[in-house]
């Protein structure tokens, strides 16, 4: 009798590469069959910036915050101004996005890296309202600061939880924080939720642990529910708790801090907590400026920073097959 031929290892493992290979074909054209049918990504990448949609740019200021807002109307505000050291550069960044005047411009609170450059801002631009805590600093940059909001003769205005704003038509925000200004600045900085159509976004400022238990307690958990989350202090472990983030779902956290900065920034563990909950990590020490736009039913994000859920799920597939 003849004996069987033995097939060689290589050529199994090959058959069952291909098996697996056409399988996973299959699987990747049924889900961006099913994605496209039911929308189940929500978030799209695309290679330009739309005019007409709203603009959230979330600016690299190194290890510290700011945060340009630009409406389909050509409306611009500014959420906090970066470190002092960078005040020049912020102002050109500010004008290569053709920024004339800021409707609102917003200090979350007096801490250096968020509004060291403020002083340059208000000196270089038109600006309509300031909005802030009652909660200062008897630092010599906070008093840069007043005196330069003095000298420009803008509206000073201190916000209260509750607040309500109109940005732009069918964009508004409002205050969710601070609850409690009798606690450390972190704790004391501005939150704002801005919607624009069915879209929302979270703004954290420095807030920790402490400001996002009294923002659920006084505000509830749907208030503060928003598609994307500034992460609150640079991804610092003091911030984004697991109840918060349960609360706020957001699909995208965008963590604004300088890189290989001397305070360790993100800290793991949030970044744990942030994968745990789903939410995919936007960083400004990675990938530079992070642009997001919304149409009012979604958001985009602008350039190839982003990974989206689709590619992620690829991704699995593919180490599952090797």
């Amino acid at each position: 009798m003849e004996k069987a031929k033995r097939v060689p290892k290589n050529a199994r493992w090959t058959k069952k590469k291909t098996a697996a290979l056409l399988l996973l074909i299959v699987v990747v054209i049924a889900s961006v069959v099913f994605a496209w049918l039911y929308g189940l990504f929500g978030v799209q990448v695309v290679s330009d910036y739309d005019e007409s949609r709203l603009g959230v740019f979330f600016l690299d200021v190194g290890q510290g915050d700011s945060i340009l807002i630009k409406s389909p109307e050509g409306r611009f505000m500014l959420i906090d101004a970066g470190t002092n050291e960078g005040g020049e550069e912020l102002v050109n960044m500010l004008r290569s996005y053709n920024v004339e005047t800021l409707d609102y411009f917003v200090l979350t609170h007096a801490d250096a890296d968020h509004v060291g450059g403020a002083d340059d801002v208000l000196e270089n631009f038109e600006v309509k309202t300031v909005l802030s805590s009652d909660v200062g600093a008897d630092t010599k940059t906070w008093r840069d600061v007043l005196d330069a909001i003095e000298r420009e003769g803008c509206a000073d205005v201190t916000v209260s939880v509750g607040n309500r704003y109109t940005f732009s038509e069918d964009c508004t925000f409002t205050v969710l924080g601070p609850v409690d200004t009798e606690t450390d600045r972190n704790n004391c900085s501005v939150v704002l939720r801005m919607d624009y159509g069915e879209t929302s976004f979270l703004f954290t400022g420095d807030a920790e642990k402490e400001a996002e238990e009294r923002m659920l307690q006084r505000n509830g958990r749907e208030a503060l529910q928003a598609d994307v989350l500034k992460v609150g202090h640079h991804g610092s472990s003091t911030s984004t708790s697991a109840e918060f983030l349960e609360a706020v779902s957001p699909s995208y956290g965008v963590i604004s801090c300088g890189k290989d900065n001397k305070y360790g920034h993100p800290h793991q563990s949030a970044l744990d907590r942030l994968s745990a909950a789903g939410v995919q990590v936007l960083r400004t020490d990675e990938m530079g400026t992070v642009i997001l736009q919304s149409d009012k039913e979604q958001i985009y994000a602008v350039g190839r920073t982003v990974e989206t859920p689709l590619e992620r799920y690829i991704a699995k597939l593919k180490n599952w097959v090797a």
